[in-house]
């Protein structure tokens, strides 16, 4: 009983500590409606490393591997991006919320099957990047 716990809570800190990762990606970036944006990114976030956590759950049940299935993951996040590209009609801003996603999801497949180093690390990269060109493009 106490695995099972000491289990839930880690994977409790694995999504919580995306959800935070996620929201300074998305809060750095200017967004003008910027809490629906937000939102998005955080489900996004959470849902990678909520697919992550299972897939390494389960992994001994099922045939497929870990990495096909954040492959699977990033190639639905790839599709996605696609869409936006597509009804933005290739602009700017479409690419960056592209990037955007698809970092937003890198960073809860990094932090869901356990690198929080590395999700740390692209989350403020992210974030130092958004607010140095930032500047640059309000001028």
């Amino acid at each position: 009983m106490d695995f099972v716990f000491s289990s839930f809570i880690f994977n409790l800190v694995k999504l919580l500590l995306t959800s935070l990762c996620v929201f300074i990606i998305g809060w750095s970036r200017p967004e003008e409606e910027k809490i629906h944006y937000l939102l998005s990114l955080i489900f996004i976030g959470i849902g990678a490393c909520l697919f992550m956590i299972v897939t390494l759950s389960l992994s001994p049940l099922l045939v497929s591997q870990p990495q096909q299935i954040a492959g699977n993951i990033m190639l639905g996040m790839i599709i996605l991006g696609i869409i936006i590209i597509i009804k933005d009609k290739i602009s700017s801003s479409s690419i960056l919320s592209v990037a955007s996603i698809w970092l937003s999801g890198a960073t809860g497949l990094a932090i869901g099957i356990g690198l929080f180093i590395e999700g740390i690390s692209i989350t403020l990269i992210t974030f130092f990047v958004f607010k140095w060109f930032g500047r640059f493009a309000h001028e």
